[in-house]
C-alpha cells in the first residue's frame, strides 16, 4: 500500500486541468511519501481527455486516468475512491489548485495525532470566522458543521479506514455532496481544521460558484437542506438544532441571492449610465 492517494474528478476542464495537476504533483513530489494521483474523466466533451493522456504518458508511474460516461462529481469521486490504494486520501477539483506545502503540513499533523482521522485547511478567501472565532487548530463537531461547512473538499486529508463507516459519496447528489460526506465523517471521527490556506481557485471563483443568479444556487440550497434533514433522521442532531439549522441555511441562501442580485444590477447599471451620459453629450 502506498502512502497517499489524490482523487481529481474532471469534466470539460481543458483550461484548468494542467494547472490543477501540476499543483498537486509538485506538492506531493516535494515530500518523502509515496503517492498516486487518480484523475477520473467524467465524460468530458472538450480536449480534457487528450490533455490527460499527455499527463499520464509523462508521469505514468504516479498517475492513473480513468474514463467514464458523464455521471456527476459524486460518482466520479467514488470511482477514484474505489481505485485508491493509499493509506491517506485527499481530493482536488479540476478547477482548483493546492498551495505548496499542503501535504507536508497535514501529514506532519495527522501522523502525530493518532486520535485525528481527518485534517483540513482553509480554501482561498473562505471566511471561517463567519459563525464563530476560530483558532489555529480547531476540532469541529457536527453541531458546528451544520451551520457552516468548514471543510472544503479540496483541502481535506483523511485516513482510508474512515470509509468503513462513512462510505462513499451519495451518487444521486450533484450539489453539496461533499457537505454530507464530510459531515458524516465529522459525526463518526475527530476532524481538525487548521486555520491556514491550503487550496484555492484557479480562475478566482469562490466556494459557492461564479457570480450571477442561476438555478445552481437553488440546487445547492436544496442539497444543503437535504443533508441537514438526513442528519436529523439519523439522530445526529435533535429537533431544536434541526430547526435552527434549517432556518440558518435558508437565511444564508437569501443573503447570497440578494448579494448576487445586487452585483448583477450594478453590472447592468453601468452600461445604462454610459449610454445616458453619451446621449446627454450628443444633445449638447
Amino acid at each position: 500500500m502506498i502512502d497517499i492517494t489524490v482523487v481529481i474528478p474532471a469534466y470539460n476542464a481543458e483550461k484548468t486541468i494542467g494547472t490543477c495537476f501540476y499543483s498537486v504533483y509538485s506538492d506531493l513530489i516535494s515530500t518523502k511519501y509515496s503517492f498516486e494521483i487518480i484523475i477520473v474523466n467524467d465524460g468530458s466533451t472538450d480536449s480534457t481527455l487528450e490533455l490527460l493522456a499527455e499527463i499520464q504518458e509523462r508521469y505514468k508511474p504516479n498517475v492513473l486516468i480513468h474514463n467514464q460516461k458523464n455521471a456527476g462529481v459524486s460518482v466520479a469521486r467514488n470511482t477514484g475512491l474505489k481505485m485508491a490504494r493509499g493509506r491517506y486520501i485527499a481530493f482536488c477539483d479540476s478547477d482548483d489548485q493546492w498551495v505548496l506545502g499542503k501535504i507536508q503540513i497535514q501529514m506532519a499533523y495527522i501522523t502525530i495525532h493518532d486520535d485525528v482521522s481527518m485534517v483540513a485547511g482553509v480554501f482561498d478567501r473562505d471566511n471561517i470566522n463567519a459563525v464563530k472565532r476560530m483558532e489555529m487548530e480547531n476540532v469541529v463537531g457536527i453541531k458546528e458543521q451544520i451551520f457552516k461547512n468548514y471543510f472544503a473538499i479540496q483541502t481535506v486529508l483523511f485516513k482510508r479506514e474512515v470509509l468503513e463507516k462513512v462510505g462513499l459519496f451519495n451518487p444521486s447528489m450533484r450539489y453539496m455532496e461533499d457537505f454530507l460526506f464530510i459531515s458524516t465523517m465529522i459525526y463518526h471521527y475527530k476532524c481538525v481544521l487548521l486555520n491556514q490556506k491550503m487550496a484555492g481557485s484557479i480562475e478566482g471563483k469562490n466556494r459557492w460558484g461564479q457570480s450571477g443568479l442561476s438555478a445552481k444556487l437553488v440546487k445547492m440550497e436544496l442539497g444543503e437542506l437535504y443533508s441537514i434533514s438526513y442528519m436529523y433522521k439519523k439522530g445526529w442532531i435533535n429537533l431544536p438544532l434541526y430547526f435552527c439549522a434549517l432556518c440558518f441555511s435558508v437565511g444564508k441562501f437569501c443573503r447570497r441571492t440578494f448579494m448576487r442580485l445586487t452585483r448583477s444590477l450594478k453590472r447592468c447599471r453601468m452600461p445604462v449610465s454610459i449610454f445616458l451620459l453619451s446621449t446627454e453629450i450628443y444633445n449638447r
